[in-house]
């Protein structure tokens, strides 16, 4: 199986400082929420200075939350923007990859092919033929679907697309909860009134929800992530070696047994060019039984 280096684990430290793209949020609470502390002390404030301190900080939280909210949106767009581009360039490649190496003709047949019969059905059979040889050998080490079309793609789509969203997601998600920690704070912290009585900023909590919210909408984004990722594999053990490829399957293993989740669930990279060699297969296939007794080959 040829896959990736495994992906970092879904909280982790290091990934910020790894070279790959990130979106830098702004407000980002991890660089503040060292001060806090540092106010915790202050109750020898005034009454109307420490209510207007609390109302002003409860503004600019929510300010934060609302802000962040709008990120979510923008990856959320971005996400599924990223799988349509991804499946639009893999069926793209696929045609093009069967041109080019094994003559494949991708316009044999007509887009109302059950009405309309192909020009010339001797050349449906011949991509049939190409397409049954293809999807054979599609898991072989030294197939050439997979070393030239698939690996390749799956590692271009990673790197340059994928990697960069679940960065993305992971520092969303550490920003997220840092201001779920300050609204935390700031429902449980007594502050005093300008008329001199003790009160909570009970008010505040639907922030923190606000923010747990998305924190649990990003973890199953960045949980899909991760089990794609692990089911990107394929049976071509060169570049890998004994232990590691031990390692690959018992881990791909522990994935499929556990959880509640189909496969069918999930899409990966690869999944895509299997799904459009499989659906080319069906569509030439219907075409030749659809039209042999009819027009007979030559």
């Amino acid at each position: 199986m040829v896959s990736i280096a495994s992906l970092p684990p879904l909280v982790d430290k290091s990934i910020t400082n790894s070279g790959c793209t990130r979106v830098l949020f702004h407000n980002d609470p991890l660089f503040s929420l060292g001060n806090n502390n540092n106010n915790n002390n202050s109750h020898h404030h005034c009454a109307s200075g420490s209510a207007a301190s609390t109302s002003s900080s409860s503004s600019s939280l929510s300010a934060d939350i609302q802000h962040q909210e709008q990120l979510f949106m923008q990856l959320h767009r971005r996400k599924f923007a990223s799988n349509a581009d991804v499946a639009h360039r893999a069926e793209s490649l696929v045609d093009s990859f069967l041109a080019s190496h094994y003559r494949f003709q991708p316009d044999a047949i007509p887009w109302d092919y059950l009405d309309t019969p192909p020009a010339n059905l001797a050349v449906v059979q011949s991509n049939l033929n190409t397409l049954l040889h293809v999807t054979a050998d599609v898991f072989l080490p030294s197939s050439l679907v997979a070393k030239d079309l698939i690996v390749p793609f799956v590692i271009e789509a990673w790197e340059g697309m994928l990697t960069p969203l679940r960065l993305a997601m992971m520092d969303q998600r550490e920003a997220l909860l840092g201001l779920a920690q300050q609204a935390l704070l700031f429902s449980t912290t007594p502050t005093t009134t300008a008329s001199g009585a003790s009160s909570s900023s009970g008010g505040i909590m639907p922030l923190e929800q606000r923010c747990r919210k998305l924190i649990s909408e990003l973890d199953k984004d960045l949980w899909y992530l991760s089990r794609i990722y692990a089911l990107e594999e394929f049976h071509h053990l060169s570049s890998q070696q004994p232990q590691q490829q031990q390692q690959q399957s018992s881990a791909t293993e522990q994935h499929q047994q556990g959880g509640k989740d189909s496969m069918s669930d999930f899409v990966t990279m690869s999944g895509k060019h299997f799904g459009r060699l499989h659906r080319l297969e069906n569509e030439h296939r219907t075409v030749v039984e659809h039209w042999a007794k009819k027009r007979p080959l030559c």
